[in-house]
């Protein structure tokens, strides 16, 4: 399975988890701690942003945010960490981690986790030309898609701390 993001800022994927098999004998979950996302991606842009939010959805349709804004960012060219960027080549496949998302969260019944994915996170992160450029020398922007596998070979998945 593939999810295909169009690089604009208005564009969001959102996936909805039902957590029924959670509540096999119990009143609630409780997921407290460092949620982590690892997503497979490529594009054939040079560099891109990805932003990860998580939501908790109440039957009746109520939203709670359940990270701060802004720690599920990454950008491509930094994914290994470090001043040294490398940029993707058009075909590779890269593994994103996103580990700093952080949580306190009981999950009643009839809850679902909504995940939100977006490849921008302006203005309140520096726009990312796409170009392999720094946005500071960069002088235009390059569109682009940005396509997250989901298979045994590119997995790409929430990992979440559940309490017992």
């Amino acid at each position: 399975m593939t999810v295909r993001l169009i690089t604009a800022a208005a564009v969001l994927v959102s996936a909805y988890v039902h957590l029924k098999e959670w509540f096999d004998g119990f009143r609630h979950v409780d997921v407290i701690g460092p949620l982590v996302a690892e997503l497979s991606v490529e594009s054939k842009l040079p560099d891109f942003d990805v932003w990860v939010q998580v939501y908790d959805v109440a039957p009746e349709g109520q939203t709670w945010n359940l990270t701060t804004a802004g720690s599920g960012l990454q950008r491509a060219s930094y994914r290994d960490g470090g001043p040294d960027r490398k940029s993707l080549q058009p075909g590779q496949i890269v593994s994103l981690r996103l580990d700093r998302l952080f949580t306190a969260n009981r999950f009643l019944p009839g809850h679902r986790l909504r995940i939100v994915v977006s490849t921008a996170f302006a203005p309140w992160f520096s726009v990312n030309p796409q170009t392999g450029e720094l946005e500071l020398f960069s002088s235009g922007a390059r569109a682009g898609d940005v396509v997250i596998h989901h298979s045994k070979e590119h997995p790409s998945r929430l990992l979440l701390p559940v309490v017992p």
